[in-house]
């Protein structure tokens, strides 16, 4: 298939001007788990300030940091992401990071295990979550690196399916089993390939149900 081809229509919206005086960060932070993305990061230096913001209130309150990586190159180069994300990957209990995403934005290259074991010294986060496409995913805890099997269903609408991913490897999170989490995961990114439209509507309880293979994969 063809690849895809985002256009991020997004110059005249008021969240682009939104600014850390906008939000009652109380109440923003009465949470076990605050989650950080790059595109947010990417979208104005104003936006950037409010995720950094973000991340160092978190971090004096004690609240949890999960942030993932999701570099996107139409939006800003990599040495502008690094500056923003670097440091709070180094806050981040739990840090979602693709192989190329290492790659364009922290210069780490290497095979999935390497990448994801240098991901792991530099930034000394708890849990590190790598995909590479058909390759992986990885997890690297204390315990080592693990790495899953992909299971390959028919594409039907591609958009969603890594947001899927995290957001059901969170609920693991939360659950206090992220090896459970990145399989859950991979179910909901098998789900959110297989229907149409970018938000994927699915119960945790029924992630447990394999879409074309066995369930301890």
């Amino acid at each position: 298939p063809m690849p895809a081809n985002v256009i991020y229509d997004r110059e005249y919206t008021p969240f682009r001007s939104t600014g850390i005086e906008d939000y009652d960060w109380d109440r923003m932070l009465d949470t076990r788990l605050l989650f950080l993305t790059g595109i947010t990061a990417a979208l104005t230096d104003t936006t950037a300030q409010v995720v950094t913001y973000a991340a160092e209130q978190a971090e004096k309150r004690g609240i949890d940091i999960a942030l993932d990586v999701n570099f996107r190159s139409k939006l800003w180069t990599g040495d502008q992401a690094r500056k923003v994300l670097e440091p709070i990957a180094h806050k981040a209990r739990i840090l979602f990071c693709s192989i190329k995403d290492a790659k364009s934005v922290f210069g780490i290259e290497g095979t999935g295990e390497e990448v994801c074991e240098q991901l792991y010294q530099r930034f000394g986060n708890e849990y590190i979550v790598s995909t590479n496409h058909l390759d992986g995913p990885y997890l690297r805890t204390s315990k080592g690196i693990k790495k899953y099997v992909t299971t390959t269903v028919p594409v039907v609408d591609r958009p969603g399916a890594g947001d899927s991913f995290v957001a059901a490897t969170l609920h693991g999170f939360l659950s206090n089993d992220v090896e459970c989490g990145v399989r859950w995961g991979q179910r909901a990114a098998e789900y959110a390939l297989t229907h149409m439209g970018d938000l994927t509507r699915i119960r945790a309880q029924e992630l447990d149900i394999p879409l074309g293979g066995d369930i301890n994969r």
